[in-house]
């Protein structure tokens, strides 16, 4: 089949525009990517809250962050200060038009300077000098100095941040200091008892110390010190299993917030007993058995007691008195009287005596003897009858 003069150029001219649209559809869609990757790269500039102060009295503002990309790297940056009307901008107490911040790794963001506005003075006999005040810091008198204060001799007094003092807060650090210049020209504070101390902290402290000769921090939960002040004395911290090679620590905290040790602190494993104690208690011996005795044995000590009885039964007699021996008289009337006149005596009472061992065996004996006599006068009375 061949093709006619007029189909050959209807080909070429449909081939031809088809290119046409395909490198234009390719040209347009390259363009859309680098618009949305140029998009894409840019992000919004984030807000700044500045702390300033405005006649001395601290305030919050919110600055633009036009040149603060969201994704900017951690490090140090610098923005400018807005400005206000009838103002002058101070920063850190020199006249200035930038303050420098610090971007943390967080992303969180700090100001490292002090942001002042103080009313700008257009009097022609305005005067710019420093001022030296007389504070009282840690308790004592302290000189401090404040560069390049604007104001009249003689004129109105004027209003400035407290300065501020690294590790120091002030009693009027929410007030400001009032100062006035003098017709002699010399600042004069008008603000009384402007005192700075240094503030104190309760956290947790975390030290380093040394675990078995290694590295090691550890955290003291809620301490109080005073920033950049006198070291303090805490109980050393216990840790199971281990011991510390100091009762007591001395800590201090600087002005940074830092806990830090003049002492060298470390823990060693505590080491277990190998054995364990024994007790010793005192050896009881036991009573020895009673052994029963034998027939013959008890034989002897009967024995032995009679023999015992009758020693003591002869010493008692010997013990009685020959005059009370029992006396055998014929039965006469005068004899009767005899009688009853040894009787009458022996009933007398004695006199008392002390009652020994040896006193009882007497009378014992005696009222043996005693009784014996009066059967012998029964008798003799019963014969006489």
């Amino acid at each position: 089949m061949k093709f006619s003069r007029y189909t050959y150029y209807i080909t070429v001219i449909s081939l031809s525009l088809l290119g046409s649209e395909l490198v234009f559809a390719q040209t347009s869609q390259t363009k859309a990517q680098e618009v949305e990757t140029t998009l894409s790269s840019q992000t919004a500039p984030q807000n700044v809250s500045l702390t300033i102060f405005i006649d001395g009295r601290p305030s919050q503002k919110i600055v633009s962050g036009g040149s603060i990309p969201a994704n900017i790297q951690p490090g140090q940056i610098t923005i400018d200060v807005p400005q206000m009307t009838g103002y002058t901008t101070y920063v850190d107490q020199q006249q200035k038009q930038q303050v420098a911040l610090k971007v943390n790794t967080d992303g969180s963001i700090i100001q490292q300077g002090q942001v002042e506005y103080r009313k700008t003075i257009s009097d022609p006999a305005v005067v710019t000098k420093d001022a030296h005040i007389s504070v009282t810091k840690d308790g004592q008198t302290f000189e401090l100095t404040i560069p390049q204060v604007t104001g009249v001799p003689g004129g109105p007094s004027i209003a400035i941040a407290a300065p501020e003092l690294d590790g120091y807060q002030s009693n009027v650090s929410d007030s400001g200091l009032e100062l006035q210049l003098t017709e002699t020209g010399e600042w004069e504070l008008v603000t009384s008892a402007v005192t700075y101390t240094r503030p104190t902290v309760t956290e947790d402290a975390k030290l380093t110390v040394l675990v078995d000769g290694k590295t090691q921090e550890i955290t003291l939960p809620q301490v109080t010190a005073i920033l950049g002040g006198p070291s303090i004395t805490v109980p050393a911290l216990e840790l199971k299993g281990y011991k510390c090679n100091l009762a007591k620590w001395q800590l201090s905290l600087t002005t940074d917030g830092t806990w830090i040790s003049d002492q060298q602190i470390s823990y060693t494993k505590e080491e277990l007993p190998s054995a364990v104690a024994e007790t010793t208690l005192p050896v009881v011996k036991p009573a020895a058995d009673k052994k029963m005795p034998t027939p013959k044995e008890v034989a002897q000590q009967t024995k032995d007691q009679n023999l015992q009885l009758s020693e003591k039964s002869q010493q008692r007699q010997q013990l009685v008195p020959n005059s009370l021996q029992p006396q055998l008289l014929p039965p006469t009337k005068k004899n009767a009287r005899s009688l009853e006149q040894q009787t009458a005596q022996l009933k007398q009472p004695a006199a008392p005596k002390k009652n020994t061992p040896q006193s009882t065996n007497n009378l014992t004996t005696i009222a043996g003897v005693i009784a014996a006599v009066i059967a012998i006068i029964s008798l003799g009375f019963y014969k006489l009858h």
